[in-house]
């Protein structure tokens, strides 16, 4: 008995362990169908149709691994319509999608071999995505909820749950409470923007904003900077250093993030000043030395850090190895770089002209971008500033504020919140754990001392629309590669809503009706009035009559093109922005009383309806005969659903491919970076989008 016992044992303990050896594909996850027109579900992989899943149906797989054919790679066995059961091809399966949590340090999270962490296979930043392999593993000592099998890249393991979040983090295009119609709406939303656009994401420090250089950012090298001018971290700097020193804070035990390159040249010098040489040769503690060439800092660093250590031995350094070359890192910044005021900075082109990036900005040379991109030239007392922390701190008191914008327009109260500036600069770095001397500083940077027209809530004419009551202290939006930078920033700042528009009445109070005199002539001219304002009242009757008696006169299409606030492009409209509705476009176009609208597969659109890439939209003339048509074209947006998903991605991936076609206008929608082709960049431009690594212009 004892022998057979020990046999079967062995036996027993054979088999567990090739059944544990084996790669087991049983699962339970879920995925989305996303296919052009359905799929079909079969009851065996070589049999037959049992089933069509239309797109954006979401089914429950319990094995990924069914078989292979000649039909399709993987097969997956999917559970579907409240439990039917059979197997549907995985190549038009997205499975179910993991972002990293974020925490407070930036702490990755860590994908171990197994559930009982006996060895790590990788670490996932904040925000990544992973893709959910099996989401029922039960949990244990070692995670208080449910384990996630999951896949990274290459590499599959086992995430606790705790730290992955199966909902996309919300588009930032959505929130921040626009329109911001005050300074306090336009300040709190615009903390809240950087807070969860660039601090989170590892741009946590006022030059990682402008040069985007951490290797454990959540966007790639270079890509994702906040401002193209080559000065505005030292001039932000220079503010906070203003009021850092009139209130004592430079003795608060501050702590630096300070970037390191490969192959660095011994200086570099700003075109028509002095080499720095200062700097602490001596060492004068052993200690705070060991800890420098522990972290790898060279000389050429610690010569300026020995100084700084002298006079603030409270504060400490942190070497951030960017692994960067510094010559390819000039190189690459030089294009995204602009600056003003001196012409010995601008780049010159080889016709021998400055290249002129926006409105007094030019293109900065090489030995510029050099020097501002070396952080040893402001390893001082004033420029260190642009490596602290953007954390909120309760040191940083409305006291402190107040000394960074006395002496500019912000120096007293909001009229519109009745309350003050640095007050309002306080509640929203509590608020959103940012520093308010850092929002205050930038605040001043790029509104300067006297303002500008995004903190006056004037009114403003941007690509034939006429706005007013908008605000944007931090011009977020304002992108160079617009007509107007600033008033773009304006337009982002209204979030797409129509109570900003002159003439659009959203409330009986709206004060857009009450403007001065000084801007009659516009607003009746937006009221497209052919008549003085002064002689309305004694003209109504006889224009009624007289309109009985003569033709009409039509408008034509370019005032309906004017009225959208699109372009017109080889018979496309372009310009109309994501998740913009019908009700949008019915009360663009109010002033004509026929328009219809029709989607990609020509059903009328209720007013709550998105339109998308190949919505038609049908506008009848004054003459009531007379008709136009504008056929919609959404970059990114392929399906014509007037959103940006997967399933526009896989769409553009199968042309390429040669899996499918495209009629001519998904095509326009397929072309998102309008070369006029559409390849490999187009579909990476709608992965990144999906991601939340990049947005998709419509203009």
């Amino acid at each position: 008995m004892f022998n057979i016992s020990k046999k079967m044992g062995y036996l027993l303990m054979i088999i567990i362990t090739m059944f544990t050896s084996i790669n087991v594909t049983l699962a339970t996850t879920t995925g989305t169908v996303t296919v052009d027109d359905y799929l079909n579900v079969r009851n065996s992989i070589n049999g037959s149709s049992i089933a069509k899943l239309t797109n954006g149906t979401e089914v429950t797989i319990t094995d990924l691994n069914a078989g292979s054919n000649s039909i399709c790679n993987t097969w997956y066995k999917v559970t579907y319509d409240n439990n039917s059961i059979g197997y549907a091809c995985g190549d038009y399966i997205v499975l179910l999608k993991g972002y990293a949590a974020c925490f407070e340090n930036d702490d990755p999270v860590n994908i171990w071999k197994d559930t009982n962490k006996s060895g790590k296979v990788t670490s996932v930043t904040c925000d990544k995505e992973m893709t959910v392999l099996d989401k029922d593993i039960s949990k244990n000592s070692k995670c208080s909820n449910n384990w996630y099998k999951v896949k990274y890249g290459s590499k599959t393991g086992y995430a606790c749950s705790t730290y992955v979040y199966t909902t996309k983090p919300v588009e930032t295009t959505n929130t921040y409470n626009r329109p911001w119609t005050t300074p306090k709406k336009a300040i709190i939303g615009g903390a809240e923007f950087i807070v969860e656009n660039y601090i989170s994401k590892g741009q946590h420090t006022s030059y990682l904003k402008k040069f985007n250089v951490n290797p454990k950012s959540a966007y790639k090298t270079y890509n994702h900077q906040y401002m193209a001018n080559l000065a505005a971290p030292s001039s932000e700097a220079k503010s906070s250093y203003k009021s850092y020193s009139a209130n004592n804070l430079l003795k608060l035990p501050l702590h630096f993030v300070i970037p390191t390159y490969n192959n660095m040249p011994p200086t570099t010098t700003l075109p028509g000043s002095s080499t720095d040489t200062t700097g602490q040769t001596n060492i004068s503690d052993s200690t705070f030395e060991q800890e420098l060439n522990r972290q790898g800092f060279d000389e050429t660093y610690k010569k300026k850090l020995r100084l700084l250590h002298k006079k603030y031995p409270n504060w400490t350094f942190e070497n951030m190895k960017t692994g960067l070359n510094f010559v390819s890192a000039v190189n690459a910044e030089q294009s995204v770089s602009s600056i003003s005021g001196n012409n010995r900075y601008y780049y010159v082109s080889s016709n021998g002209n400055y290249v002129e990036t926006e409105n007094g900005w030019y293109l900065a040379n090489t030995a510029t971008v050099s020097y501002y991109l070396d952080p040893r030239n402001f390893l001082n007392e004033q420029g260190i500033l642009m490596f602290e922390s953007l954390k909120y701190s309760s040191n940083y008191t409305e006291n402190v504020v107040q000394s960074v914008i006395n002496g500019t327009f912000m120096s007293g109260n909001s009229s519109k919140d009745n309350q003050s500036y640095a007050k309002i600069f306080v509640e929203a770095g509590k608020n959103k754990d940012i520093s308010p001397i850092y929002l205050a500083s930038l605040a001043r940077q790029e509104s300067g001392v006297n303002g500008s027209i995004a903190t006056s809530g004037n009114r403003f004419t941007y690509k034939n629309i006429t706005y007013e009551g908008l605000y944007n202290f931090f011009n977020i939006g304002a992108y160079s590669t617009e007509e107007s930078p600033i008033k773009a920033g304006l337009v982002w700042a209204s979030g797409g809503s129509e109570c900003v528009i002159v003439g659009n009445n959203c409330n009986s109070s709206n004060s857009n009706n009450n403007s001065d005199n000084s801007n009659s002539s516009n607003s009746t001219s937006n009221n497209n009035s052919n008549t003085n304002s002064s002689n309305n009242s004694n003209s109504n009757n006889s224009n009624s009559t007289t309109n009985n008696t003569q033709a009409p006169t039509n408008k034509g299409t370019n005032y309906y093109i004017n009225q959208l606030g699109v372009r017109n492009n080889s018979g496309y409209i372009n310009g109309i922005s994501i998740g913009t509705d019908a009700n949008t476009i019915m009360n663009k176009l109010k002033s004509t009383k026929k328009v219809s609208i029709i989607d990609i597969n020509g059903k009328g659109l209720t007013s709550k309806d998105k339109l998308g890439t190949g919505s038609i939209i049908t506008v009848t003339d004054s003459d009531n005969k007379t008709k136009y048509g504008y056929t919609v074209v959404i970059y990114g947006d392929v399906n014509g659903d007037g959103g940006i998903t997967s399933s526009d991605y896989i769409m553009i991936k199968n042309y390429i491919m040669g899996k499918t076609k495209l009629s001519n206008v998904k095509l326009k929608g397929a072309d998102t970076n309008k070369t006029g082709n559409v390849n490999s960049a187009d579909y990476i431009m709608v992965k990144n989008y999906i991601m939340g690594r990049t947005n998709i212009n419509q203009s």
